[in-house]
């Protein structure tokens, strides 16, 4: 016969000696107090993505990555990497991969200036430099400028 406290140091069928043990393998952070899935920062997101505009969110993300227990921080990307790269997707010439890449590396920078890198937080995720003037013919776009002017 099982008794409660046996019962509750026994997470999936696996019994474990300290309750300490069992809390860590129930996804519980024993050293802060919070359940170590991201809901509690996927809810923050949402909630920001509402109201924030873009380059606050990439803020708030890079703020989440550096001072909060964020266990998954590249599903946290790739759930929001729409919502945080939308000023840049608002440009017409860029792709989605082009905008996407803006995002990160403005992440980067701010992760940069916190004193971290995004290499600590977003492993397997890079995205090369994109140039703006590689969408933009800043030349075609002076000419239609200034034939404007001309038959204003």
């Amino acid at each position: 016969m099982f008794s409660l406290f046996k019962d509750v140091k026994t997470i999936d069928g696996r019994h474990y000696e300290t309750f300490i043990e069992a809390a860590k393998a129930a996804g519980y952070n024993v050293t802060t107090g919070y359940m170590s899935d991201d809901s509690y920062y996927q809810q923050a997101m949402e909630e920001a993505a509402n109201f924030q505009m873009p380059y606050q969110l990439r803020g708030f993300f890079a703020c989440l990555l550096v001072y909060c227990e964020v266990s998954n921080p590249t599903e946290l990307w790739q759930t929001f990497k729409t919502e945080m790269a939308a000023d840049f997707a608002r440009n017409q010439f860029l792709s989605s991969q082009a905008y996407e890449s803006l995002a990160y590396h403005d992440i980067l920078q701010r992760l940069s200036i916190l004193g971290q890198h995004i290499n600590e937080f977003l492993q397997r995720i890079t995205y090369e430099p994109v140039e703006i003037e590689e969408y933009v013919n800043y030349e075609e776009h002076q000419n239609i400028g200034s034939e404007k002017n001309r038959n204003a």
